[in-house]
């Protein structure tokens, strides 16, 4: 009986079907932050306006709400200073 059958079957593996996938890190705390005021950055330089309570644009209201938190977090505030562009925070 041959026992290299097993290596056999990692050299036959032209498909790559047991290659690991490497897997992405999930975002810290602070790159999740970031990104979320990067998105209301985006808006503004949009639509020339911050987001408004527009109950009737669910992502337009998504991004009110975020702005409103982190104007009410001032740990959030001091951590976003250098990226607001549109002075959003003051």
């Amino acid at each position: 009986m041959d026992y290299n059958w097993l290596q056999q079957i990692v050299d036959d593996d032209d498909l790559e079907l047991l290659k690991l996938k490497t897997t992405t890190a999930k975002p810290t705390a602070d790159e999740h932050l970031l990104n979320g005021f990067e998105g209301i950055n985006d808006f503004v330089a949009n639509y020339g306006r911050n987001p408004e309570a527009n109950m009737a644009d669910i992502i337009e209201y998504q991004l009110f709400s975020r702005l409103e938190s982190i104007k009410n977090n001032a740990e959030h505030k001091s951590a976003l200073e250098q990226y607001d562009i549109h002075d959003l925070l003051k």
